[in-house]
């Protein structure tokens, strides 16, 4: 990290480019934790401590990376959030407080293009976050996330689950990454169970292991 603050970090995996914080946090983040692929990031951090080739990185707005990066959708996507980031010395105090809080990766790269781009959206959103309201008779609504997910966390769930009560079910998956269908024959279960049959667990809470 230090290396990327002054402008030397250069990628071995691709000539000419030189890696910045926001890069690496980047890719540690999509390429790592999302997965998860920990033996990749691991050997992505080895490659460019020595400078020896190794696995090629996520790299914004190239073309054949081995892991591909999907854009947000900022015209949907701020429809959700109603930001209060009226400037850069705004943004300035929310990047200071992320770097206390996450002195390793400063940031996480995917909520501040989301908070940059949507905090200047031109058109107010149009159901920005707000305590939940179910209508009686909504049928039961099934929650799903990782415990260890980079991208959602899973206190949201739970905030969400909460919120809506006996209204709903909350599937955990005891692991790490985003998404949770595909890791385990208890989540796909749960999962198919809901889809097929609008079944929710009897308790309205279910962990599922790794």
């Amino acid at each position: 990290m230090a290396r990327a603050d002054r402008g030397t970090l250069r990628d071995p995996a691709l000539a000419g480019r030189v890696l910045s914080a926001y890069d690496l946090a980047t890719e540690a983040h999509l390429g790592g934790l999302m997965g998860p692929d920990y033996s990749w990031l691991a050997a992505r951090i080895a490659s460019l401590e020595s400078g020896r080739p190794g696995p090629r990185g996520v790299v914004r707005g190239q073309p054949g990376p081995e892991i591909r990066e999907i854009e947000h959708p900022a015209p949907a996507a701020c429809q959700d959030w109603w930001l209060t980031i009226p400037d850069h010395r705004r943004f300035a105090t929310h990047a200071a407080k992320m770097r206390r809080v996450a002195p390793h990766m400063r940031t996480q790269p995917d909520t501040q293009a989301f908070a940059l781009t949507c905090a200047l959206w031109p058109v107010e959103p149009r159901n920005p976050q707000h305590r939940l309201k179910v209508p009686t008779g909504t049928p039961p609504i099934l929650l799903v996330n990782a415990r260890h997910d980079p991208a959602t966390g899973h206190a949201w769930a739970v905030g969400v689950h909460q919120q809506l009560g006996r209204g709903a079910a909350l599937v955990t998956y005891e692991g790490a990454g985003h998404g949770a269908y595909q890791r385990t024959a208890c989540t796909r279960r749960a999962i198919d169970d809901y889809l097929l049959h609008l079944r929710v667990p009897a308790e309205r809470r279910l962990t599922c292991g790794r």
